[in-house]
């Protein structure tokens, strides 16, 4: 028996103010857990706007998101997310209080910000403070997990251990999807990605 969706986008229509077309025309689509995405496409051809409406932060004009619930979400955005007034370890333990101390201890030493705990995110550079909401992600052990360009302000040493953590995540038997949006190919292949193009087509009438 096939598992149901856990993330269904039905007939979804999303256009912003003032553009001459839709980002998505009458979308049809869904994952089912255990399930990796990988959304692929240029800057500007919609996989933000696509990330946003999963996630809720956006609402389509036309159809239906549907998602079971409760459901756990963890999302990367491309910019900063922490607050500047914590400092890193209080940004993860609000995020995830139930999660023991040891195991945050443990995410920080993998993705090598070990030392940057007490740190407030103006103290961070860059690719901390992204490796830090990566962090925060996954520590709410989420059943969707979306990430937009986490790779981005990555050196390489440290986009490669951001990819081996979310690699050792996703080999996690509770069900959950991963979406992943990334324009670096040397990132593209993990798991057993599906690849979503985007700009997407409408659909055939």
């Amino acid at each position: 028996m096939m598992t149901a969706p856990l993330l269904a986008f039905q007939k979804v229509t999303f256009q912003w103010p003032g553009t001459p077309a839709p980002v998505l025309q009458r979308l049809q689509w869904s994952a089912r857990p255990g399930e990796t995405w990988l959304l692929r496409g240029p800057s500007g051809c919609g996989k933000t706007t696509f990330l946003r409406l999963a996630a809720r932060l956006l609402a389509p004009q036309e159809g239906a998101i549907r998602t079971p619930a409760p459901l756990t979400l963890g999302f990367v955005f491309q910019e900063p997310r922490l607050l500047p007034w914590l400092t890193l370890r209080q940004n993860l333990s609000l995020a995830a209080p139930q999660a023991p101390g040891e195991r945050q201890e443990e995410l920080l030493r993998k993705i090598g910000l070990e030392d940057k705990g007490d740190c407030r995110p103006s103290e961070l550079s860059g690719g901390e403070a992204q490796r830090g909401n990566l962090l925060r992600a996954l520590l709410v052990n989420p059943h969707l997990l979306l990430l937009d360009e986490p790779f981005s302000a990555q050196d390489p040493q440290s986009g490669q251990r951001c990819l081996r953590l979310l690699e050792e995540w996703n080999q996690n038997p509770a069900p959950h999807v991963m979406i992943l949006a990334t324009h670096q190919k040397e990132y593209q292949e993990i798991g057993h990605a599906i690849p979503l193009d985007f700009p997407l087509p409408p659909p055939k009438e």
